[in-house]
């Protein structure tokens, strides 16, 4: 059982046939349990203390190339194309500021052109075509572009205001040829991701970091535990042993192609419908888990993904994991979803879209990932739609999820609403994703009156929007965030606190002052400033504090003045001083 478009290897066809498997997806599984022997062989015979890197990166390459050639044969040329014309980009405008953009622009064209020769091809014959490979080889030239990128603004001469994470995975060149390839190519995650940045590959290749000191932004180590593995191995092997027959045997029985036959609308109870709506996705879904627990098999044999110790003393292997079932299957929100659902993808979009969007960074990175995706409708009503849902939920968490928190039964109750609501919610809204067609998803949400959309937009409507104080502190300090970026966390206590303290230290000489500051707290507090004057007062106190410890040798003249109008004491001098430096430090926080 082969689709007469697939132009990968048809060696194993009559056993395909026989196991009743689409002979694309009987050639993946065959692919990645021999990539889990090729990791293995990486591993033992070429560790990375005892080979060079050029080595493991030729190694890494070959294996690579032979994978995807298995796949989809002569169309190989497809995706080195693709990759070698981005390597000359980087190469070309490496030292051009927009050499990112350039690199992007032109792998998502070439995607794009790909996506536009498919939409030709019907969709009862679709099967692993080059565009798995490009969506993969992808992710990786763009985020590599970037990250030179990101290199250059941080040390250029202008400041740049950018994210930690971005600085983490900044490097400081175009990597050579071979390497580019290596990671581009490598064969553990060609096929079907995850996606991992080109800093983690190039530290699991030398088995540490090989970069200078003044290169490595932020020193990445290589974390591995060999006694963990087989363990680690063998639960994703079993794993993927019991989502197979699932996926074979029982999916059949639930197409979700039923979910849009007009006779089946018309002839069944919106509440069946609905349940059968349920049920048809989550068999849809194990196809993903089979294909991302294999990949993370894959990468985890071959030494990438161990991510240390839990909480409970455990070794655990889930820095390649792309899904995480339980998580999934649990949700009780769409961010809980997303957060746990194709998860690679996710960090790659946040890389080159969202942390990096001038306006409307979620509704542009949903755009990115419907285009990424392919150009099918059916995509597009969905991430659309969910841009909405999104915007509820997070309204939902803000101002009603708080009213359920006060007893362990109101969570309770909270909790099975929001699983059902979450479940429900995603049924509707992913079933166009896995349909594609505009015209079966629009009957489908027709004959639910469209209550997905409706609801959702008279819930964004209704439920009042709650600023967090985290919005409101990024919101007011704009001007002072590069100032206050280092002291900006450490504001633990509230402001009256210290006031409280400063109080303690300066005696009942600045009652005056403290009094002062408490209403300037207070309106700062109605006029929904409170974090940032807090912040704003935490750091004056400190640099106050810092003065009483350095300033031994106080002005002449200002000793005699304060010694005058406290009758001589020199304790009240002192104390007086102080008070006074305290209430220019506190006026100092009101200005700014």
């Amino acid at each position: 059982m082969a689709s007469p478009l697939y132009t990968g290897f048809r060696f194993f066809l009559p056993v395909s046939e026989k196991v009743n498997i689409p002979l694309d997806q009987f050639n993946y599984v065959v692919c990645q349990l021999t990539c889990i022997l090729f990791g293995l062989y990486l591993r033992l015979f070429l560790p990375a203390n005892k080979v060079s890197a050029k080595w493991r990166s030729l190694y890494c390459l070959i294996t690579g190339l032979a994978t995807v050639y298995f796949m989809i044969g002569w169309a190989v040329w497809q995706v080195l194309l693709q990759v070698l014309v981005s390597y000359v980009i980087m190469r070309v405008l490496t030292h051009h500021r927009h050499m990112g953009m350039a690199v992007f622009i032109y792998a998502m064209g070439h995607l794009l052109v790909t996506y536009v020769f498919g939409l030709f091809k019907p969709l009862g014959h679709s099967c692993y075509d080059p565009t798995y490979t490009l969506m993969m080889t992808t992710q990786r030239v763009t985020s590599l572009a970037f990250s030179v990128i990101d290199w250059a603004l941080i040390h250029s001469p202008k400041e740049h205001t950018m994210s930690e994470e971005r600085r983490k995975w900044a490097i400081r060149s175009v990597p050579s040829l071979l390497d580019y390839l290596a990671y581009t190519l490598s064969f553990q995650s060609v096929l079907a991701g995850p996606f991992n940045h080109y800093s983690v590959f190039v530290v699991f290749l030398h088995g540490r970091d090989p970069r200078k000191k003044e290169e490595a932004l932020i020193p990445l180590q290589y974390m591995d535990h060999p006694p963990s593995l087989p363990r680690a191995l063998l639960t994703k092997i079993l794993a993927v042993s019991l989502w197979l027959p699932m996926a074979v045997l029982v999916r059949p029985i639930f197409p979700d192609t039923r979910n849009v036959d007009p006779e089946f609308i018309a002839n069944t109870s919106m509440p069946v419908r609905v349940a059968y709506l349920y049920m048809s996705l989550f068999m849809d879904r194990t196809k993903y888990y089979i294909t991302w627990t294999l990949a993370d098999a894959v990468c985890n044999a071959s030494g990438l993904g161990y991510s240390g110790v839990d909480e409970k003393g455990r070794h655990t292997w889930t820095a390649m994991s792309n899904v995480q079932v339980w998580n999934i299957e649990t949700a009780t929100s769409l961010k809980k979803y997303l957060d746990n659902w194709n998860i690679s993808t996710t960090s790659w979009l946040r890389h080159v879209c969202y942390q990096r969007a001038p306006f409307m960074a979620m509704y542009l990175t949903f755009l990115l990932s419907s285009l990424w995706h392919g150009l099918y409708s059916g995509y597009y009503i969905t991430f659309l739609t969910a841009t909405i849902c999104v915007a509820v939920g997070r309204k939902i968490r803000a101002t009603i999820r708080p009213l359920f928190q006060t007893s362990r039964r109101l969570r309770l109750v909270y909790e099975v609403i929001t699983f059902f609501g979450t479940q429900i919610t995603l049924a509707f809204l992913v079933l166009s994703f896995v349909v594609l067609n505009w015209s079966d998803s629009i009957r489908f949400h027709r004959s639910f009156y469209w209550v997905l959309h409706i609801g959702s937009i008279s819930l964004f409507l209704l439920i009042p929007s709650k600023k967090s104080s985290k919005s409101m502190t990024k919101a007011t300090t704009v001007e002072g965030q590069n100032k206050s970026d280092k002291n900006s966390n450490k504001c633990n206590n509230d402001a009256h606190q210290v006031i409280s303290t400063e109080e303690s230290v300066t005696t009942t000489t600045t009652t005056t002052t403290n009094n002062s500051v408490n209403q300037r707290t207070n309106a700062n507090i109605q006029n929904s400033e409170y974090q940032n004057f807090c912040n704003q007062i935490k750091e004056e106190l400190a640099s106050t504090t810092k003065t009483f410890e350095n300033d031994k040798n106080l002005d002449k003249e200002k000793d005699k003045v304060v010694m005058t109008t406290t009758n001589g004491s020199p304790e009240n001098s002192s104390l007086t001083q102080r008070g006074a430096n305290a209430s220019r430090s506190f006026n100092t926080a009101d200005e700014l």
